[in-house]
């Protein structure tokens, strides 16, 4: 027994035999050589993903500071970037500028801070050559919300001379400021379309008559509210007439206000459409039970229409909708403020053409000044979108006028300073507007219009804003910004 037991005991040690150390240092090896790549790979990963976080989050500020950058003009930029101080060490401006705010810098050398600096630059101009310049501004050791310091770079690169329209400044107690929204002209159609069927489906529907029938799929329908709702593409059969931007300056309680009111019309276009008109040839069983009521066998269906056409308020703009403006009141200040200006930024409505029997425009600007306010100057400026490409937007531009009415109280006097005359789209002049109304001089003498488009000067700048690290680039960012030429510079 005790024999038996031995054997057994020496067959199960053989069968659990342990690794022998060769087989431990492949092991090791193999182990070794898959783990270096792998962990390579993830440290890798690890120093991407924080280094395209940095990145990320300088890019944000490097955006906030530019913008910030753009808010002031140059003379302030080299006050902020310069002050006063070592200009050896600073730049032109010298040390110690206040800087932009919200961006703090830590001091680590003579050089941590504010400082600018200018060079001379030529650029093309109209009337040959003219010398500008390059300026670059610094933010040195600027401390990021990270804790980490940066080098921060702005070159304000001249670019081209331009003129542009510039009013004086405005005054929030005495100019009322208007700033459209293209998705009112974009929207308008669709618009169009919902109003007509909520409103005139019906009378529609009864302008046809009984037994009218449209040609929907090839074959002729019925035609119901439903068939006009849904299968008879009445879309393409409203079209819009005009665009009506009206400005109300009233006086309530001892305030003037100016509240705006915008308005679409449209007409429904000529429908084409068929009524049952008889058979070409009935046999004569038939003949007697056309029309008959008494229980007989019917007449076969008509195999012959009569075409007709629906002319439906074709000549008049019979249908509107108005637009519920979120901004609909764009001044309200006391009486004593003295209203004295209206600025209008619009973008123009080109599916809007003029009307050929009075060639007046049907993108419609209609100011009612029902107020004592004799003295009044008026803005009224096209706005671009970048919707259009450059060649699209000068054709519609060509194409394109407005029109203009002001109604001011008798003796009333409005100035109207425009862009009408200029092709936003960089072309040739545009059709001359249409400006009626009760518009009189400051001389309160013979009613007379002064139209004329303000230019200002102005030399554009292409700003280009670069961080860095320890030399090592960050991020960069690109933006323009323009400033006035004094007259003295000219």
């Amino acid at each position: 027994m005790w024999r038996i037991r031995t054997v057994f005991c020496k067959k199960i040690r053989k069968d659990h035999r342990g690794m022998s150390l060769v087989e431990v240092i492949v092991a090791i090896t193999i182990l070794g050589i898959v783990a270096v790549p792998v962990l390579h790979s993830l440290t890798t990963a690890m120093v991407y993903n924080q280094k395209a976080r940095t990145r990320q989050e300088m890019t944000l500020t490097a955006e906030s500071i530019m913008e910030t950058f753009k808010g002031y003009d140059l003379p302030i930029l080299f006050e902020r970037f310069g002050g006063s101080g070592d200009a050896s060490k600073k730049g032109e401006g010298g040390k110690g500028g206040t800087g932009i705010e919200g961006i703090d810098f830590e001091t680590v050398d003579t050089d941590s801070g504010y400082r600018y600096k200018s060079e001379p630059f030529t650029i093309p101009y109209t009337e040959g050559a003219k010398t500008a310049k390059k300026y670059t501004f610094y933010i040195d050791d600027m401390k990021a919300d990270n804790g980490q310091l940066y080098d921060v770079t702005i070159t304000a690169e001249p670019n081209s001379i331009e003129d542009i329209m510039e009013p004086t400044q405005m005054e929030p107690t005495r100019d009322a400021v208007f700033l459209g929204n293209r998705d009112y002209d974009t929207q308008a159609h669709s618009k169009a379309v919902e109003d007509f069927l909520t409103n005139h489906k019906s009378d529609l529907l009864a302008e046809f008559g009984a037994d009218a029938y449209a040609d929907v799929g090839g074959g002729k329908q019925e035609i119901t509210e439903a068939l006009i709702e849904s299968g008879m593409s009445i879309e393409s059969y409203i079209k819009l007439d005009e665009k009506h931007l009206t400005f109300n300056i009233e006086e309530k309680d001892d305030n003037y206000e100016v509240n705006v009111e915008l308005e679409f019309t449209y007409h429904f276009a000529e429908y084409p459409y068929y009524v049952k008109k008889g058979h070409s040839s009935v046999p004569d069983e038939y003949e007697s039970m056309e029309g008959s009521t008494d229980g007989g066998t019917p007449a076969p269906e008509p195999d012959e229409w009569e075409s007709k056409s629906l002319t439906w308020n074709n000549s008049t703009n019979a249908f509107a909708y108005s637009v519920t403006l979120p901004d609909a009141q764009i001044y309200k200040n006391p009486v004593e403020a003295k209203l004295g200006r209206l600025f209008i930024y619009y973008y123009p409505n080109y599916n809007l053409k003029p009307k050929t029997e009075t060639d007046s425009g049907v993108d419609q600007i209609i100011i009612n000044n029902k107020t004592n306010i004799t003295k009044f100057q008026c803005y009224i400026l096209k706005q671009r979108t970048d919707a259009l490409s450059n060649n699209s937007l000068k054709t519609k531009e060509n194409g394109y006028k407005a029109y203009v009415k002001i109604n001011n109280p008798s003796g009333g006097s409005c100035e109207v300073f425009h862009n009408f005359k200029d092709n936003i789209g960089g072309g040739s002049s545009t059709t001359e507007p249409s400006i009626t109304g009760a518009v009189g001089d400051y001389s309160y003498a013979t009613p007379q219009l002064t139209t004329r488009f303000e230019k200002q000067e102005v030399l554009s700048y292409k700003l280009t804003l670069d961080v860095k690290q320890e030399g090592r680039p960050i991020t960069a960012i690109v933006s323009t910004m323009n400033e006035k030429i004094k007259k003295s510079e000219e």
